[in-house]
Protein backbone atom coordinates (compact mmCIF):
# COMPACT_ATOMS: atom_id res chain seq x y z
CA UNK A 1 0.00 0.00 0.00
CA UNK A 2 2.83 2.41 0.76
CA UNK A 3 4.35 1.78 -2.69
CA UNK A 4 0.94 2.40 -4.25
CA UNK A 5 0.61 5.73 -2.45
CA UNK A 6 4.02 6.86 -3.63
CA UNK A 7 3.33 5.93 -7.22
CA UNK A 8 -0.05 7.64 -7.04
CA UNK A 9 1.78 10.89 -6.24
CA UNK A 10 4.64 10.28 -8.68
CA UNK A 11 2.52 10.34 -11.84
CA UNK A 12 0.83 13.67 -11.04
CA UNK A 13 4.21 14.99 -9.89
CA UNK A 14 5.67 14.29 -13.32
CA UNK A 15 2.66 16.02 -14.87
CA UNK A 16 3.22 19.04 -12.63
CA UNK A 17 6.89 19.20 -13.54
CA UNK A 18 6.00 19.26 -17.24
CA UNK A 19 3.34 21.91 -16.70
CA UNK A 20 5.82 24.17 -14.93
CA UNK A 21 8.48 23.76 -17.64
CA UNK A 22 10.30 26.99 -18.54
CA UNK A 23 8.41 28.97 -21.16
CA UNK A 24 5.05 27.31 -20.41
CA UNK A 25 1.98 29.37 -19.57
CA UNK A 26 1.71 30.16 -15.86
CA UNK A 27 -2.04 29.45 -15.89
CA UNK A 28 -1.37 25.89 -17.06
CA UNK A 29 1.07 25.32 -14.21
CA UNK A 30 -1.28 26.73 -11.59
CA UNK A 31 -4.24 24.79 -13.03
CA UNK A 32 -2.39 21.48 -12.83
CA UNK A 33 -2.20 21.87 -9.06
CA UNK A 34 -5.89 20.86 -9.03
CA UNK A 35 -4.90 17.53 -10.58
CA UNK A 36 -2.80 16.56 -7.56
CA UNK A 37 -5.17 18.02 -4.98
CA UNK A 38 -6.89 14.79 -3.95
CA UNK A 39 -3.82 12.56 -3.53
CA UNK A 40 -1.89 15.38 -1.84
CA UNK A 41 -4.81 16.08 0.50
CA UNK A 42 -5.08 12.37 1.37
CA UNK A 43 -1.42 12.33 2.41
CA UNK A 44 -1.71 15.58 4.38
CA UNK A 45 -4.88 14.45 6.17
CA UNK A 46 -3.33 11.08 7.05
CA UNK A 47 -0.23 12.74 8.49
CA UNK A 48 -2.28 15.19 10.56
CA UNK A 49 -4.63 12.47 11.78
CA UNK A 50 -1.76 10.19 12.82
CA UNK A 51 0.15 13.00 14.53
CA UNK A 52 -2.99 13.92 16.49
CA UNK A 53 -3.29 10.28 17.55
CA UNK A 54 0.40 10.29 18.55
CA UNK A 55 1.10 7.49 16.08
CA UNK A 56 3.81 7.08 13.52
CA UNK A 57 2.99 8.88 10.28
CA UNK A 58 4.05 5.64 8.56
CA UNK A 59 1.42 3.57 10.42
CA UNK A 60 -1.62 2.60 8.41
CA UNK A 61 -5.15 3.39 9.47
CA UNK A 62 -8.73 3.33 8.23
CA UNK A 63 -9.40 7.02 8.75
CA UNK A 64 -9.30 8.13 5.12
CA UNK A 65 -12.49 9.75 3.79
CA UNK A 66 -13.11 6.66 1.61
CA UNK A 67 -12.87 4.37 4.64
CA UNK A 68 -15.10 6.66 6.70
CA UNK A 69 -17.76 6.70 3.98
CA UNK A 70 -17.72 2.89 3.71
CA UNK A 71 -17.92 2.62 7.53
CA UNK A 72 -21.03 4.85 7.38
CA UNK A 73 -22.69 2.37 5.04
CA UNK A 74 -21.73 3.69 1.62
CA UNK A 75 -21.16 0.89 -0.88
CA UNK A 76 -17.52 0.68 -2.01
CA UNK A 77 -18.55 1.58 -5.55
CA UNK A 78 -20.32 4.74 -4.35
CA UNK A 79 -17.35 5.83 -2.22
CA UNK A 80 -15.02 5.21 -5.17
CA UNK A 81 -17.44 7.05 -7.44
CA UNK A 82 -17.33 10.06 -5.13
CA UNK A 83 -13.54 10.15 -5.49
CA UNK A 84 -13.74 9.71 -9.26
CA UNK A 85 -16.39 12.42 -9.52
CA UNK A 86 -14.37 14.87 -7.42
CA UNK A 87 -11.23 14.21 -9.44
CA UNK A 88 -13.16 14.55 -12.72
CA UNK A 89 -14.61 17.86 -11.55
CA UNK A 90 -11.21 19.21 -10.53
CA UNK A 91 -9.57 17.92 -13.72
CA UNK A 92 -12.27 19.47 -15.92
CA UNK A 93 -11.87 22.79 -14.14
CA UNK A 94 -8.08 22.58 -14.46
CA UNK A 95 -8.24 21.87 -18.20
CA UNK A 96 -10.75 24.67 -18.76
CA UNK A 97 -8.61 27.15 -16.84
CA UNK A 98 -5.43 26.05 -18.63
CA UNK A 99 -7.13 26.57 -22.00
CA UNK A 100 -8.46 29.99 -20.93
CA UNK A 101 -4.99 31.02 -19.81
CA UNK A 102 -6.18 32.99 -16.78
CA UNK A 103 -3.92 32.78 -13.74
CA UNK A 104 -6.64 34.33 -11.56
CA UNK A 105 -9.13 31.67 -12.62
CA UNK A 106 -6.53 28.95 -11.94
CA UNK A 107 -5.99 30.28 -8.43
CA UNK A 108 -9.75 30.37 -7.83
CA UNK A 109 -10.13 26.75 -9.01
CA UNK A 110 -7.26 25.61 -6.79
CA UNK A 111 -8.62 27.49 -3.78
CA UNK A 112 -12.13 26.12 -4.33
CA UNK A 113 -10.71 22.61 -4.61
CA UNK A 114 -8.78 23.05 -1.36
CA UNK A 115 -11.86 24.32 0.47
CA UNK A 116 -13.90 21.39 -0.88
CA UNK A 117 -11.29 18.84 0.23
CA UNK A 118 -11.01 20.31 3.73
CA UNK A 119 -14.82 20.39 4.01
CA UNK A 120 -15.03 16.72 3.00
CA UNK A 121 -12.33 15.84 5.54
CA UNK A 122 -14.21 17.71 8.26
CA UNK A 123 -17.58 16.16 7.39
CA UNK A 124 -16.22 12.60 7.20
CA UNK A 125 -14.02 13.02 10.27
CA UNK A 126 -10.88 12.24 8.27
CA UNK A 127 -8.81 14.57 10.45
CA UNK A 128 -10.02 13.09 13.72
CA UNK A 129 -8.38 9.93 15.00
CA UNK A 130 -10.67 7.40 16.59
CA UNK A 131 -10.13 3.90 17.89
CA UNK A 132 -12.13 2.24 15.13
CA UNK A 133 -10.27 4.06 12.35
CA UNK A 134 -6.79 3.25 13.62
CA UNK A 135 -5.57 -0.16 12.63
Amino acid sequence: AVADSGSALLRPGVLLAGAWAPGGPTARGVATLALVAIPAAEVAFAILRRLRARRSVMAGDRGHPYDRLVARGWPSAAASGAYIGAEALLATAAVWVALEGSVAAAVVVDAAGAVLLVAVAAVTGALTPDRDALA
